[in-house]
């Protein structure tokens, strides 16, 4: 039999059944496998719910499918997904590296499990990756700007100061503590 484009389980015979369900059937078996319920529990509840029938040992057969093949992908991407947020609200490098990191085991994984991965999400993992890249060079020049930022208005208030004839213990505590500017580094 040939693959299919489209949902995993109508390529395959074993799971005829599960693909025999409706839509909302298939979703409330999946939510039951994520929850980790019994199969007897999903069953009943998709009787109950949606009218429908699914013998046991069919929704046994298709749950060992989607243990190994699709759970590890969804824990993958909303890990993934937490990561992005992580670096979004916290940018540091040890996160975006844990990024890197996960981006490869998923791209190594995919290709372990299946001898002829799927280019698509190849690509979309590469994609991944090289924004991971753009924004940290956006990062760093979001840095460097602000560098500069802070050492033109360090540079303006010692103009400003200069005339008053203060001592340089009195303008370092006006720089560091009330503008809250970093002290002057002393070049080598």
């Amino acid at each position: 039999m040939s693959r299919r484009k489209g949902a995993p389980w109508k390529h395959r015979p074993h799971h005829r059944a599960f693909a025999r369900l409706s839509a909302a059937g298939r979703q409330r078996a999946i939510d039951g496998f994520r929850r980790n319920e019994a199969t007897t529990a999903i069953a009943a509840a998709i009787a109950e719910e949606h009218g429908e029938a699914i013998a046991v040992s069919s929704l046994n057969r298709f749950r060992e499918w989607w243990n190994a093949t699709e759970r590890p992908v969804l824990e993958a991407a909303a890990k993934a997904e937490e990561l992005v947020r992580a670096l979004k609200d916290n940018p540091t490098p040890e996160i975006e590296s844990v990024i890197r990191q996960l981006l490869q085991a998923q791209r190594l994984t995919a290709m372990a499990e299946d001898q002829r991965p799927d280019p698509w999400d190849l690509g979309r993992l590469d994609i991944a990756e090289r924004k991971l890249r753009l924004q940290e060079r956006a990062l760093a020049l979001r840095e460097r700007e602000l560098e500069r930022r802070v050492t033109a208005a360090g540079k303006k208030i010692e103009k400003a100061l200069e005339g008053k004839n203060l001592d340089p213990d009195t303008l370092r505590k006006i720089r560091t503590e009330v503008y809250g500017l970093a002290p002057e580094r002393k070049s080598a």
